[in-house]
């Protein structure tokens, strides 16, 4: 899926469900006014105009989001010229966007906006659907995740077994363990480890939800740096502070196996915070 085809499934989904609650607004507000649900016209008026209101503010999202995916379109790729490409991508600056699903899905883009990765979970419905109705329970639970290049091929997996702040392992899609991450119970830093559990580093987040954080290698070197909400250095009109900027320095841009085992730490810390 390109740019165009990301950002036009973003738009219809805004207004199916922009026009389900307006439609719904209209329903409850003639409802109201026939059986007095509600004890006053002013009442009812009121409380229409608010359900109102939201329903048009999804509707001018998915209008931004039209508008969007005219800016940039990005030929799609066979899955076949993947095979010899590498994962490894060398871009100092990239963006991160939610793809509005009930499978919790997040795309890397470059600053030019072509898709680059895609982090999504693929962890039982049931689960998805225990974590969606209550907030938090589905960090207890067993949990799968998987990162795939531009071409949609699946290159790295990750496997969260259930419990009081389980691990998550990072696995090559041959079976081999490159990584596992661990947050510690001060729930401020999370530790990396390759797959023989050497340290490799650490992150360090600015706050408890990780709303923006960095990523250090064992030498206290930066690697990556998120901001949330942050804008990239050229075409701002692509990006907005829904979007997210992800620095990568030139200690990580030029090691491709370190690169493997921390790229997707700010998708899945993203997802983990719901943030």
């Amino acid at each position: 899926m390109n740019w165009k085809e990301h950002h036009i499934k973003n738009a219809n989904r805004c207004f199916w469900i922009g026009s389900f609650i307006l439609l719904g607004d209209v329903v409850f507000g003639l409802l109201s006014w026939k059986f007095a649900w509600i004890s006053s016209i002013e009442e009812i008026v009121l409380v229409t105009v608010e359900i109102g209101l939201s329903g048009m503010l999804l509707i001018g999202v998915g209008f931004s989001q039209k508008h969007k995916a005219n800016m940039k379109k990005t030929g799609e790729l066979s899955q076949e010229d993947s095979n010899n490409e590498s994962l490894f991508i060398q871009d100092h600056e990239m963006m991160i966007k939610s793809l509005s699903s009930f499978q919790p899905t997040f795309r890397y883009f470059s600053v030019d906006g072509e898709i680059l990765l895609e982090f999504k979970e693929t962890s039982k419905q049931l689960n998805l659907v225990l974590g969606f109705v209550i907030n938090g329970l589905n960090q207890f639970l067993n949990r799968a995740f998987i990162l795939s290049d531009r071409h949609g091929k699946t290159r790295l997996v990750f496997m969260q077994k259930a419990g009081l702040n389980a691990p998550t392992e990072v696995f090559l899609t041959s079976g081999e363990k490159i990584a596992h991450y661990k947050e510690g119970m001060v729930k401020t830093e999370i530790e990396i480890n390759d797959g023989k559990g050497m340290f490799l580093g650490k992150v360090k987040k600015d706050d408890v939800l990780a709303t923006s954080f960095t990523v250090f290698d064992q030498d206290e070197n930066k690697l990556i740096r998120f901001y949330n909400g942050g804008l990239p250095s050229r075409n701002y009109d692509y990006w907005s502070s829904s979007d997210d900027l992800i620095k990568i320095t030139d200690n990580l841009s030029s090691q491709e196996l370190l690169f493997m085992q921390t790229i997707a730490l700010p998708a899945f810390l993203k997802m983990k915070y719901k943030k």
